[in-house]
């Protein structure tokens, strides 16, 4: 199973990414075709990151059709701006 963050060209910012994913990467539909997480989450760039885990929730169980057999779970965080450094 990658690591979110392998997948090339994907900040972290504002985007789901994190050590791993379990459940999204591996859920099939019901012709047996994996749920690319990848696209998806092109999909939802430039969202916050809420909007984000939810609206890749909504497509999981939209692919699964609503059977997910197994559990799912996404780490999601996001890079926030720096602090200024104090002189």
């Amino acid at each position: 199973m990658p690591y979110l963050s392998d997948y090339p060209g994907r900040p972290c910012r504002g985007r789901p990414s994190g050590p791993r994913d379990d459940g999204f990467s591996e859920a099939r539909d019901r012709r047996g075709r994996f749920f690319d997480l990848a696209a998806r989450l092109d999909a939802h760039a430039g969202r916050n990151l809420e909007a984000t885990v939810a609206g890749l929730r909504r497509d999981l169980v939209r692919h699964v059709r609503g059977d997910l057999d197994d559990d799912a779970a996404l780490v999601a965080l996001e890079r926030l701006p720096e602090a200024p450094v104090a002189p």
